[in-house]
């Protein structure tokens, strides 16, 4: 079922996945691009509020 949602995420999302690839590496790009756009969106302030909440910065 996971992996179904992952899958289907990551078609809405026009990532390339398939089915041969791990539910690891589907999970990890769907993952990664969420992350990387919603960093993008974010203003300084709030970049700085989360590297704080991850401890990495």
């Amino acid at each position: 079922m996971y992996r179904a949602i992952l899958l289907d995420v990551s078609k809405r999302l026009k990532l390339k996945a398939d089915k041969e690839m791990s539910t690891f590496e589907i999970g990890a790009t769907v993952t990664g691009t969420i992350l990387r756009n919603t960093w993008k969106k974010m203003d300084e302030e709030h970049k700085q509020e989360f590297l704080h909440a991850v401890d990495a910065g």
